[in-house]
């Protein structure tokens, strides 16, 4: 399919998405976040994928978010609409069975920073800038911002950042929590695909079992117990499947594992 706001690459056991508007530093607009959502929408029915990366065209943004002269033009409905839109999309990434891992490789700024929190893992180039802007142009972060930055780094860390607009480098996001890893600028982007395939090369049940067993620990209605359930549930389906057997192997014979997912 031809895609006129992003780029689609399929890899070893890894898609990636590129958002493609670099003329607007990668701005979020409807189109975007439609295409975004089809693609989510394939990779959640097939199999073959074991991890998506998200990052944005070139060098300069990973993506500033929303585009503010088309955020200019919207009715109170049409902002309400947006809003819904980018919600909704954003819950369906962080829904995704397999890890999802923000590349940030520029500037990652209101809704950009929002959707990089709908994901599982944030990997930063050095030096880059984050922050959300949204009160200096009199709103609040309304896509997951509040919710999603103060669940991961806290309320004191999410007022600050929120309540100020203030930017801040990758280096202090990482010492915040914010960011899982900075990657030297000239390491970029093989960095990246390095800690990508630590998580691919990894038995496939084994991760999405971990994931969901983490997102269902950030869940309040769900007592420890039930937690614990779930925990034991999903590692005993890890051990009854092949790639539990596979890794015992190769563990005991000293070699790399071949995991199928089965």
């Amino acid at each position: 399919m031809a895609w006129k706001y992003i780029k689609v690459a399929r890899g070893h056991s890894m898609t990636t998405i590129t958002m493609n508007r670099p003329e607007v530093m990668n701005a979020l607009n409807k189109g975007m976040v439609s295409e975004m959502d089809m693609v989510i929408s394939v990779i959640n029915s097939m199999s073959g994928t074991n991890a998506v990366v998200i990052t944005g065209a070139e060098d300069r943004a990973f993506c500033t978010g929303a585009d503010i002269n088309e955020l200019a033009a919207m009715s109170a409905a049409d902002f309400e609409a947006w809003l819904k839109l980018n919600q909704g999309f954003f819950s369906k990434l962080a829904a995704l069975p397999v890890p999802v891992i923000a590349a940030l490789n520029g500037y990652t700024l209101g809704g950009g920073l929002e959707l990089a929190l709908a994901c599982d893992l944030r990997v930063a180039k050095a030096g880059i800038k984050l922050g959300f802007p949204e009160v200096r142009l009199g709103v609040i972060p309304g896509t997951g911002g509040t919710q999603r930055l103060t669940r991961l780094v806290g309320p004191g860390v999410a007022g600050d950042l929120i309540l100020t607009g203030r930017r801040i480098t990758a280096e202090e996001a990482l010492s915040l929590g914010l960011v899982n890893l900075v990657v030297p600028e000239e390491a970029w982007p093989q960095g990246v695909n390095d800690y990508v395939a630590e998580i691919t090369q990894r038995a496939p049940l084994a991760v999405r079992g971990a994931k969901q067993c983490i997102a269902a620990a950030l869940d309040s209605s769900l007592s420890l117990e039930k937690g614990l359930d779930l925990e034991r549930k999903v590692n005993m389906q890890c051990f009854e499947s092949q790639d539990f057997r596979e890794g015992v192997a190769a563990f005991q014979e000293k070699r790399t594992p071949n995991f199928h997912g089965n």
